[in-house]
């Protein structure tokens, strides 16, 4: 399932991030728990891919948030200085 598609272009070259996601299935009469799968690729066609788990991908959620958070509380400060 995709979950995001970003296409860049930096100096005439164009670059693709793709999240894609497995949902949870059951193996063995149990739940396994998916995955998303980050790639990257450019304008050739050449794409590298990083598998991650649920709990990286959650490692990774919370650490984007608390650097997005801190980022907007520094330049909040930033424009208050500006005033």
């Amino acid at each position: 399932m995709k979950i995001v598609n970003f296409a860049h272009f930096f100096q005439n070259k164009r670059s693709v991030l793709d999240l894609n996601a497995e949902p949870p299935t059951i193996s063995n009469g149990y739940p396994k728990d998916g995955s998303i799968m980050l790639s990257i690729s450019d304008e050739k066609g050449e794409r590298k891919a990083f598998k991650l788990s649920i709990e990286e991908t959650s490692r990774l959620m919370i650490s984007l948030d608390n650097y997005l958070r801190n980022h907007e509380n520094t330049i909040s400060k930033l424009w208050e200085t500006k005033k």
